[in-house]
């Protein structure tokens, strides 16, 4: 999964870049992406410590309350990983985004391809670096690592956490010490799976579809819905609109 986030307090600007990446979006379905537009870089940043991180960032520059290379420092402090790619009206900027070791810095108003450009060299990029396992220690010493776009979902059960694969395999881990919500912080951070339960969590990545009570998933078993974790129906329903479903 990739997730975007836009930001640029012109309405207009935003607006079109945001067309653009949609428009990359429906042309590259096998990538799994979600966009997110913010007006204001106080939204994007409040939206990063409310629900983590997104993989890649195209920030307008000049913004009032934080300028976009004010953001960039804020995002690199709690991510280095993330692919930063400018746009601005004015190139005096240039150097300072190499300083957040930003990839692409565009001139305004960019056009549809240097946006899939810039897209399909943060996206190789990503591919490139993507660890991002499920990591568990087995009984008799062996470590089972799970890439998340294998995993269904993730139950947690007499202090033992089972992967549940989308090849039908389970893999369980020995008895842990932490909490399972400490364990799933990890998944929750990545933006594609959700907490249905307080034994639960889903890939909606394979969700097939959700009621008021059950999550079904595209290999038609259902896990129950708890009436503590109903928001995650809703969130399921924001993760479609950000795929434009």
């Amino acid at each position: 999964m990739v997730q975007i986030a836009i930001c640029d307090d012109e309405v207009k600007e935003l607006e079109h870049t945001y067309m653009l990446v949609e428009r990359y979006r429906e042309n590259h379905p096998e990538l799994d992406i979600s966009v997110r537009k913010f007006q204001s870089s106080y939204d994007l940043l409040e939206a990063i410590d409310a629900r983590g991180r997104f993989d890649i960032y195209i920030l307008d520059i000049l913004m009032p309350i934080a300028n976009g290379i004010e953001v960039g420092v804020n995002i690199r402090q709690k991510d280095g990983a993330a692919i930063l790619i400018y746009l601005t009206s004015s190139p005096d900027y240039a150097v300072e985004s190499y300083g957040v070791e930003a990839q692409g810095y565009l001139l305004k108003p960019p056009d549809g391809q240097k946006i899939s450009q810039a897209l399909n060299r943060a996206v190789t990029r990503l591919d490139a670096e993507d660890r991002r396992r499920l990591v568990i220690q087995m009984p008799g010493g062996s470590v089972g690592a799970v890439p998340y776009c294998n995993l269904l979902y993730v139950e947690y059960a007499r202090h033992r956490l089972m992967a549940h694969r989308t090849d039908g395999e389970i893999v369980e881990s020995i008895y842990q010490r932490d909490s399972f919500e400490q364990l799933a912080a990890p998944l929750i951070a990545d933006g594609r799976f959700v907490k249905i339960s307080a034994s639960h969590i889903v890939n909606m990545q394979h969700v097939s579809g959700v009621s008021s009570r059950q999550f079904r998933l595209k290999n038609d078993e259902t896990l129950p819905l708890s009436r503590t974790y109903a928001g995650a129906r809703q969130t399921y329903m924001d993760y479609l609109l950000e795929r434009g479903i």
